[in-house]
């Protein structure tokens, strides 16, 4: 069964790409991150799209003032951090 399940965490693994380097580029000097509504994230400069045409998710985990947050949209949602509403 543990074969299963490694084989299972590889597969979604290999469906994950970190875009931080290319996301950090795009932070503001005061720390925040816009992401316009109707742009393909998928698109921005830096990232990588394996599977043109299916869609996509981006999950953002960040740092803001020592407090931790995690929000996660689709490829073309609007995303503007850093937001209470992401705190966990």
């Amino acid at each position: 069964m543990s074969s299963e399940l490694n084989d299972i965490h590889n597969d979604m693994a290999s469906q994950v790409f970190d875009v931080t380097i290319p996301l950090n580029f795009l932070v503001t000097e005061a720390g925040q991150l816009k992401l316009h509504d109707g742009i393909k994230k998928s698109g921005i400069m830096g990232f990588y799209d394996p599977c043109p045409g299916d869609p996509k998710l981006l999950l953002v985990e960040y740092t803001f003032h020592g407090h931790k947050y995690k929000v996660m949209v689709d490829d073309y949602e609007a995303l503007l951090i850093p937001q209470d509403i992401h705190q966990f």
